[in-house]
């Protein structure tokens, strides 16, 4: 909290957690200022010309000034802001103590399907019912999953780790969408804003079945059958 009271957040972790879905929802409080990815270059054709500690501080002190905004906040994930200028950014938010909300996904093939297809065709928002979304098939190795899972994994820990010392709120998708009203006020809790019912501003994305979008769904299945990750199939 700064000696005036409001708060800097930032939202983090890996896309198609769900961080647009907060995102859109957390705009419905009148007291709350969030943007999407800062940092990311194919939005923001600038992100490298500017130091990152600039970048953010500058975001900060313009959204905290518009009243009655009294938390401001905007996402970055983890593969952005990754060399300089802007990578200083990172060292930013764990020294000034941002106030981080964590969003994570526990079923690590759902999102890489759902980064995938979205890669693929352009889908990245709003739910798409365009033929080219409903026909598109993912055709990976097993290997691929293997290495894409334990990455996701590894990722996820680090950013845990990097943010130990930070005012720090670790929040599962499948959580956020399954108990949506407890969830969202527990995050507004940890924002210090009063709570308000926020509702879910825009629907899931992926809505075909896994049998349907893997090639090889089969033999993904059998792969990982006696594995820790064979319920995520």
């Amino acid at each position: 909290m700064n000696r005036d009271g409001t708060q800097q957040f930032v939202i983090v972790g890996q896309g198609r957690c769900g961080s647009n879905l907060l995102k859109f929802s957390l705009k419905q409080n009148g007291c709350v200022s969030v943007i999407g990815e800062l940092y990311n270059k194919n939005v923001y054709t600038d992100v490298f010309e500017f130091d990152g500690v600039y970048r953010a501080q500058r975001f900060y002190e313009t959204e905290l000034a518009k009243g009655p905004v009294i938390a401001a906040g905007f996402k970055i994930f983890a593969h952005q802001a990754t060399r300089k200028p802007a990578k200083t950014v990172w060292q930013y938010l764990v020294k000034k103590k941002i106030k981080v909300i964590h969003l994570e996904r526990k079923n690590k093939v759902d999102r890489l399907i759902s980064l995938e297809v979205a890669n693929a065709t352009g889908s990245f928002l709003k739910r798409s019912e365009s033929d080219e979304y409903k026909r598109q098939q993912l055709d990976f190795p097993v290997s691929w999953w293997r290495e894409r899972i334990k990455k996701d994994y590894v990722i996820e820990d680090e950013l845990t780790k990097r943010f130990a010392k930070n005012p720090y709120i670790h929040v599962y998708y499948e959580d956020l969408v399954s108990d949506w009203t407890e969830q969202t006020g527990r995050i507004q809790r940890f924002l210090d804003v009063p709570v308000q019912e926020v509702n879910k501003a825009i629907e899931k994305q992926e809505f075909k079945l896994k049998s349907d979008r893997l090639k090889n769904y089969e033999e993904l299945v059998a792969a990982f059958k006696n594995t820790d990750c064979g319920w995520m199939f």
